[in-house]
């Protein structure tokens, strides 16, 4: 169970660090796949016993925090897309 989480924590913080590489404009299936592997493996941590000197809370904030933030993102991409394509089309 260790090695899975300390995996979990690693792909939760590649997905968290990959949002902030780059932004593209349109379909986002990445990032829309992304959020669920995060609250994927938050439920795994969350599963996981709690004896982890901290860490397992630690990620858990994480990967919850990363997630919203990610939501968020999309949202946005989503808000801006239309005005967009409406000054192009002028």
């Amino acid at each position: 169970m260790t090695t899975f989480s300390a995996r979990a924590m690693l792909l939760g913080a590649a997905i968290a660090t990959s949002m902030g590489i780059g932004y593209a404009v349109g379909a986002q299936p990445h990032m829309t796949a992304s959020i669920a592997l995060l609250q994927s493996a938050r439920g795994e941590l969350a599963a996981a016993t709690p004896n982890k000197g901290g860490h397992r809370e630690r990620a858990l904030g994480l990967m919850m925090r990363s997630a919203l933030r990610q939501s968020r993102r999309l949202r946005l991409i989503k808000s801006v897309q239309p005005a967009r394509r409406a000054c192009r089309a002028e």
